[in-house]
């Protein structure tokens, strides 16, 4: 038996990138198995049979590797039980020794490859040596994490702890999705996206280390009938936070829970970003101040902010020589409860209202246009920042109503 791993040039798509396979020959009769390993032509060494250049080389050889000896141990063992010894014998017990491995085990697998993914490495080239960015950030690690935490509750609640990742079907995601509006009270058709793709992800990631050879979730979608109507925007009212720009803490963690609340209230910047913030961020354009930076979660793509609020921010990070108070996001989210509890605060006060609020305020009460905010916010399209702020509110209403004097 012969195994030989190539990248197929032929099968490359459209940006340029083309699978890895595994060739296993046996008496002149072939049998190819696809690794899902997608590269670059300068990212694969013929004479090595391993990926370079890449930022996730070693999870990919790690991959191969493991292929590998699957393959090597289904020649021994069908070569000991006396069967037929072909190519396609050979892929057909490859693929059906990782029938044993349990869905959690490749939730836990995919997650320390994703947080391999968050650190630099450094390669060596034909230029010298080079490093490489992280692939994703922490907080987009941090998401996974927690998604891929409750899975697995969610997978110990229904006493499935022992799932076979080859017995992954549809009808689980559906006990899933109940599970989320239930069990962790989330209503949210975005979140519930997220998560499914994530199972989705966790499965791809496990046809292409050969544990199953087939996806079943591949074609799921989230019903209809799951979809949040975004009626409801998370967000406080004007008078809710006047409240709060007048409420006075009575320790130094609440000043910094209220101020940073505040500055996402001001500024529209998420959590992650906010931790990064610098009074350096403003910039004068024509006599003009604005708030430029590089979102955390889409990297490229800048968000500017309006310049009314800067009087107010500039307030607060006078406070923290220029900068935003620093707070870990669990601290943060617990202390906010006690602000809303003490301001009076409908709306559950969370890490991402005071961002809601931010887009809310620029479209209903200072009546910017929605493609203004959506460049405000950082959004990759105006069609993200449709579907989550469309909503006229009373206060916007109100103010239309006193700007054309036909208010009582």
């Amino acid at each position: 038996m012969k195994l030989n791993f190539y990248r197929v040039a032929a099968k490359s798509n459209a940006k340029g990138l083309a699978p890895v396979w595994c060739r296993i020959t046996h008496n002149n009769n072939r049998a190819n198995i696809s690794l899902e390993i997608f590269i670059e032509p300068g990212q694969w060494d013929n004479k090595t049979q391993r990926v370079i250049f890449h930022p996730l080389a070693d999870n990919y050889n790690n991959a191969i590797v493991q292929l590998q000896a699957r393959a090597f141990d289904a020649y021994q063992t069908l070569k000991r039980k006396n069967s037929p010894i072909t190519a396609d014998a050979i892929k057909q017990f490859t693929t059906a020794q990782t029938e044993a491995v349990t869905f959690i085990q490749v939730i836990e697998q995919y997650k320390a490859m994703k947080e391999a993914e968050t650190k630099a490495k450094t390669i060596t080239t034909k230029a010298g040596t080079k490093t490489i960015a992280p692939v994703i950030t922490v907080s987009t690690y941090k998401g996974i994490s927690h998604k891929a935490g409750n899975m697995i509750k969610f997978l110990r609640s229904i006493k499935k702890s022992n799932l076979l990742i080859s017995e992954l079907r549809p009808d689980i995601l559906d006990k899933y999705r109940y599970w989320l509006q239930n069990t962790l009270g989330s209503n949210s058709h975005q979140y519930a996206n997220k998560c499914l793709y994530l199972w989705q992800g966790i499965e791809r990631y496990a046809y292409g280390l050969g544990y199953i050879d087939r996806l079943n979730l591949l074609t799921y979608t989230v019903a209809k009938g799951f979809a949040e109507t975004y009626d409801e925007v998370p967000h406080v009212t004007e008078i809710e936070l006047q409240r709060i720009i007048n409420y006075t803490p009575g320790n130094i963690t609440m000043q910094k829970v209220k101020d940073l609340f505040l500055l996402q209230c001001f500024t529209g910047m998420a959590y992650v970003d906010s931790q990064l913030y610098s009074d350096e961020l403003i910039h004068t354009i024509e006599g003009i101040e604005i708030l430029k930076y590089y979102r955390a979660k889409l990297r490229k793509q800048k968000a500017l902010a309006t310049p009314l609020l800067f009087a107010d921010v500039k307030e607060i990070t006078a406070r923290y020589n220029g900068k935003a108070p620093k707070l870990p996001n669990q601290t943060y989210n617990e202390w906010l409860k006690i602000l809303q509890a003490a301001c009076s605060i409908d709306t559950l006060l969370t890490s991402h209202v005071g961002r809601k609020t931010f887009g809310m305020r620029m479209l209903n009460t200072f009546g910017f246009k929605m493609e203004e905010v959506s460049r405000m916010l950082g959004h990759s399209s105006v069609k993200m920042t449709e579907k989550v702020y469309a909503k006229v509110t009373i206060e916007r209403v109100l103010t239309a109503a006193y700007s054309n004097n036909i208010a009582a």
